[in-house]
């Protein structure tokens, strides 16, 4: 029974984005998406991977010319959206403000349809640049329960 016990608790402490996870998180964010051309290299890469799992998604970034990840448009787009990643990442660890982020997200993500199988691949594709990326230990764990938290409260 004591077994059982430990193992359900070590389950549900892996699929938590508690403190730890959340700093986590962001220490190893940080180390991947450092500064200018690191930042759009790393958007650039991230999308792309997006395209070539979500190729009908394309079309919803029309207006941001969508169909060249190297224009000027698609790029100041890519930043701008890892950048509102790069907020709610930073206040995994407030919760409070990240509520409050991810309320004025979730506005701005209904007004463009985005589905929730979208933001699915979405994180797969994130998983995926991160973990070629990185070049320290990736927790796979953390990122799944933090990145579903910025999810559920943008899309959920």
């Amino acid at each position: 029974r004591v077994l059982v016990l430990l193992a359900c608790l070590a389950y549900a402490a892996a699929q938590e984005c508690g403190p730890l996870q959340g700093l986590k998180v962001k220490h190893e964010w940080a180390a991947v998406f450092s500064t200018g051309a690191d930042r759009e290299s790393f958007a650039r890469e991230v999308f792309t991977e997006f395209f070539r799992m979500e190729p009908e998604s394309r079309a919803k970034f029309s207006r941001v010319r969508g169909d060249n990840a190297w224009s000027p448009e698609f790029q100041a787009h890519a930043l701008r959206v890892l950048g509102g990643l790069d907020m709610t990442i930073s206040l995994l660890t407030e919760r409070d403000l990240l509520t409050a982020a991810l309320a004025h997200l979730k506005m701005q993500h209904a007004a463009r349809d985005v589905t929730q199988a979208e933001f699915a691949r979405f994180g797969e594709a994130l998983a995926h640049v991160m973990f070629r990326r990185s070049t320290q230990h990736y927790d796979l764990d953390a990122w799944k329960a933090c990145v579903g938290v910025i999810t559920s409260g943008i899309i959920g």
